[in-house]
């Protein structure tokens, strides 16, 4: 069952990704009049969202009061979290880094469409602490996801977004790699015998 609801998270990954694209085609281009202050607050809010990933990269969340909105929305649940979307995502972060103390967020592709900016990004870490339950393996993630922000006067108010849950889970060796041996074989395992 929970394979099953990871896999829904592939399908959710894939819906954001086409959104994605299909709101890189409204961007606005050097030939439109508003195109100067469009790109300014654009990189506004891209340098905003940075500084969200940097405090998933530190551990510092002081930022994320500074540039998300106190009664921002957020669309993707956090698991184990209560209260402001604000609230939610520090205890999600300091989660993640009990997790994954070395964990690292990189920004492989960003771009701002009018109010909203869209990220690909990946998560780098070493298991050493309990994650939701489970036990430190000492293994490393390298996990993909995709989000989605929108901005009112440079404040985040909106996220969507969506991670590769299965694809964590397979490298920390909860869920077995397609093609690998019953029990479960280690994801490093299984992709050293293929």
């Amino acid at each position: 069952m929970r394979t099953l609801a990871l896999l829904g998270g592939t399908a959710a990954f894939l819906a954001l990704f086409f959104a994605a694209v299909l709101l890189a085609a409204g961007c606005a281009t050097a030939d439109e009049p508003d195109a100067p202050a469009a790109d300014n607050e654009a990189a506004r809010n891209m340098a905003a969202l940075q500084r969200i990933y940097g405090a998933f990269s530190t551990g510092d969340t002081a930022a994320i009061d500074s540039v998300i909105a106190p009664d921002a929305v957020d669309h993707q649940a956090l698991p184990g979290a209560q209260g402001t979307t604000n609230e939610q995502l520090k205890q999600f972060v300091g989660m993640f880094r009990a997790a994954f103390p070395d964990l690292r967020v990189t920004v492989d592709h960003q771009f701002a469409a009018a109010d909203h900016v869209v990220a690909v990004i990946t998560l780098r870490g070493t298991h050493q602490g309990d994650f939701m339950g489970i036990a430190p393996t000492g293994r490393t993630i390298e996990v993909s996801g995709i989000d989605v922000v929108r901005f009112e006067n440079g404040m985040a108010v909106e996220h969507w977004g969506v991670t590769n849950d299965l694809e964590m889970m397979q490298q920390l060796g909860v869920v077995p790699m397609p093609g690998a041996p019953p029990g479960g074989a280690p994801a490093d395992t299984a992709r050293a015998g293929a």
